[in-house]
């Protein structure tokens, strides 16, 4: 048996929280008051590159509007984002040749970092969508924070090109009374009420130049958010424990190498060989989890053994019963019956 992944915490950049004092010292809101409760300690806001858990920050925007008045707080919070709120993959984006390298560099940095919040990048029919997906439920970010992360997203794509973007957000919340007094300064047309929470705009605008480009420059940078990445994932969870959790899709059923290795933002041949230097194999992992789903979905006598076979990816009956009797040492039907002895 492979061995479980140990339990995630979902984080963002302690920059979010450095920006917000900022933002309600024109309240007169000193750092003390703003932080009081939080369980955050000041000294914490003097370090270069940290890390705010993602339950912490969305209480602490709540006390910000408490304290501020402010409903629309989360607008006041990304006209003042920068690229380089985001540390070392700001700096990283900052230097990349186009606003795709910089959309998908910090893709890959949320991928690793953050299981709470996900950048989703596609395209289709010359639209670019920018989904911003929150995959745990019990982890959802409120709709100031919502609103802060889109129209600070929107912002650092005008700054980075240095172009005024066209484009559309959608936002899951309802239209808020307070959006007249902002509508002059929106980077781009917004909706409500929608299903998801995303940015919209021309596929075009992926390949533009950005103004700080440098190829130099931007292959250190990169190496440096590998090696931030590295210790992050090394620090907090083996990659053997991120494959089993993407590995197996309630709806879908279990995902093949390839697309496990693109959530993670790397090439199969690259997962076997980091999987192999923790002594683990892709294949197990699968064997592994398919023998523990196998037991729970057998515990459920409404399911026939050939429905438990087809959900665990067998196409026949006949494999299933064998690669059972490996693991076990009986049939499924042998382990049903015991079950209820």
């Amino acid at each position: 048996m492979s061995r479980l992944p140990l339990p995630t915490v979902p984080v963002l950049p302690g920059a979010y929280a450095n920006l917000l004092v900022d933002v309600v010292a024109r309240w007169g809101i000193s750092p003390e008051q703003l932080l009081e409760g939080s369980g955050l300690p000041l000294a914490r806001l003097q370090e270069t590159f940290w890390y705010v858990e993602f339950d912490a920050f969305d209480r602490l925007l709540a006390r910000a509007v408490a304290l501020t008045g402010e409903p629309g707080l989360g607008l006041h919070l990304g006209l003042q984002m920068t690229v380089t709120c985001h540390g070392v993959v700001g700096f990283a984006a900052m230097v990349a040749g186009t606003l795709r390298e910089a959309l998908k560099l910090m893709q890959q940095f949320l991928a690793q970092r953050c299981d709470g919040l996900r950048l989703c990048l596609t395209e289709a029919d010359g639209l670019a969508c920018l989904a911003f997906e929150q995959p745990l439920p019990g982890h959802r970010l409120g709709d100031v924070a919502l609103a802060f992360l889109l129209m600070g997203t929107g912002r650092m794509g005008n700054a980075l090109t240095g172009q005024c973007l066209d484009g559309i957000a959608e936002l899951s919340f309802a239209r808020p009374a307070y959006l007249d007094r902002f509508a002059d300064q929106l980077p781009a047309v917004l909706r409500f009420g929608q299903p998801h929470d995303r940015l919209l705009f021309p596929s075009s605008h992926l390949d533009l130049p950005l103004v700080m480009a440098d190829p130099r420059a931007a292959r250190l940078a990169q190496e440096q958010c590998q090696r931030v990445l590295n210790s992050l994932v090394a620090g907090r969870q083996s990659l053997a424990g991120r494959v089993r959790e993407l590995v197996y899709d309630e709806a879908r059923g279990f995902r093949r190498m390839d697309e496990v290795a693109e959530r993670l933002h790397m090439s199969e041949r690259t997962l076997q060989r980091q999987l192999a230097g923790e002594q683990q194999t892709f294949k197990g992992i699968v064997e592994a989890l398919r023998e523990e789903k196998a037991t729970q979905l057998l515990r459920h006598q409404e399911l026939s053994i050939a429905v438990v076979a087809e959900r665990l990816g067998y196409t026949e009956l006949a494999n299933f019963t064998r690669a059972f009797k490996r693991w076990r040492g009986c049939t499924p039907s042998q382990y049903r019956t015991a079950l209820m002895m």
